[in-house]
Parts: C-alpha cells; structure tokens; sequence
C-alpha cells in the first residue's frame, strides 16, 4: 500500500489516475499550473525545460531574476512565446536576511523603502526585458516576502503574487495571490529530484483536498530548471501525459490569475 501520505494512502500513478478518475465521475476537470524558478540566461537547462513545453504542447510561468538578466534569455524567451510567460522573481534574488533568519530577499529586516526601491527597479528591469510579453506577477526568492512589504506591490505595478502553499491562512492584500503546492525538488537533500512517490503523493493530497472543498484554485507544480537531472525531466513527461490523458487540463499562468489575454 506504500506509506500514508496526509490524505493520500497510494502515492503512485495508479492514485493519480483514480483521483483524477473521480474528477471526471463529477463532471468535473482537474486544473494544474507550471511555475520556472531563477531564470537569468539562455542555458542548456532552460532549452530542455523549453522543449519539455512545447513537446507535450504546456504552459510554463517563467520566474525571471530581472537584476540578473542577461540579453541571451529574451532571444530564447521569444523563441518559445508560444508556451513560455515570463514574471518577475525579486530583484537581484540577493539574501538580505539577518543571521540566523530563513533567507529572504524582502523580508521583515529590511526598510520599506529600500523593499520599495528594489520592486520599482525590479519591474522596471522586466519591462525593458520583455516589454507586452511580461506578465507582472510578483514570485519572492524562496517563496519568502514579509507581508509588511505586501502594500508595496501594487505602486511597484504588480497585480499579483505568488510565493508556496497550501497556506495556513490566506495573505491580507489588495492583489491576486495564486500559489505553487508541490516542488520536485529536494533542497534538504542534495539539490536532486524529490523522488516520484513524493511528488505524486504531493500532488494527489493537494487534488484531493480541492475535490472536497478544502482548498481551490489549480494545483501548481514548481521547477527549478537549473539544478534538473534526466529523473526530473522523464518526470515531467510523465506527468504531463499522464495529466491530460486522464482529463485534467494545465492552464497558462494568465488563466490561474485570472488575467485577460
């Protein structure tokens, strides 16, 4: 039966497809999104992510360090506008936490005005990046941003956000804040894929708790391309495969948040 994993029992991609299974015994389909962490370049790795997009023909939310951006990464962006939104990651994905304290870039230490300046130089950079194909969404370096900073977002120009959940209790903004669940990365353990039980587990948990109302909107599914092995990418087309082939849909980063266009 394997071990229990929250309200998952089975994580393979036998659960997977019943739980997607039940979705459509609902009249129901199962929405996911694809979020890109710590894009700067044009890599090997980023082409491969690329190709993994446009093979199985899925989205990607492109998170683009903007202070770290080099001209390489626009050219390889437009090539695959097709399937590739970028958004905004921090400014320079620069730690500027106390010692001691969980790395953040805009975190509680930090002076409003200098968080202010950052978000302003940050969608400024963007935009001269990408100009109409940049969606202004608002992705903290790890995940993390003090929610003292938050009002600042929308006079930087941003219309939303997102960071990790589930959350234990909803962000207080004026702004659109759509989360990534599950990460196929193991950052306490190596830096190498999670592993495919935790993953699906991961993934089912998060479905299964939108099926019975304990969560909502579509579960989002976070990549760091940089540090990806053959195992995480065989993942991904599996998982994309298995995804739409059982019914589910993966909506582009303007449809999660609602966005026009």
């Amino acid at each position: 039966m394997g071990l229990r994993h929250g309200l998952v029992a089975v994580p393979s991609w036998t659960a997977l497809e019943d739980e997607l299974r039940m979705w459509r015994d609902q009249g129901r389909r199962a929405t996911f999104w694809w979020r890109d962490d710590d894009a700067t370049r044009d890599t090997p790795a980023l082409r491969t992510l690329f190709a993994h997009a446009e093979r199985c023909r899925i989205p990607v939310a492109l998170a683009v360090i903007p202070g770290l951006a080099e001209p390489s990464l626009v050219d390889v962006v437009r090539q695959s506008a097709r399937f590739v939104t970028p958004v905004v990651h921090g400014y320079r994905h620069h730690n500027h936490a106390t010692p001691g304290a969980k790395k953040s870039e805009f975190g509680p230490s930090r002076a409003p005005s200098d968080v202010n300046s950052d978000l302003r130089s940050a969608m400024t950079s963007a935009l001269a990046l990408f100009g109409e194909a940049l969606l202004p969404i608002f992705v903290p370096p790890w995940n993390r941003m003090a929610e003292q900073h938050l009002s600042l977002l929308t006079p930087a120009r941003f219309c939303g956000y997102s960071g990790k959940g589930p959350r234990r209790r909803p962000l207080v903004t004026d702004i659109t804040v759509v989360d990534v669940h599950v990460d196929i990365i193991d950052w306490g353990g190596g830096r190498r894929f999670l592993g495919e039980s935790a993953v699906l587990a991961a993934l089912v948990e998060h479905l299964v708790r939108r099926r019975r109302g304990l969560e909502h909107g579509s579960t989002g599914l976070l990549t760091h391309h940089l540090v990806h092995d053959g195992a995480c990418g065989a993942f991904l087309e599996r998982l994309f495969s298995a995804t739409v082939d059982g019914g589910g849909h993966w909506v582009d980063v303007r449809a999660a948040f609602g966005a026009p266009g």
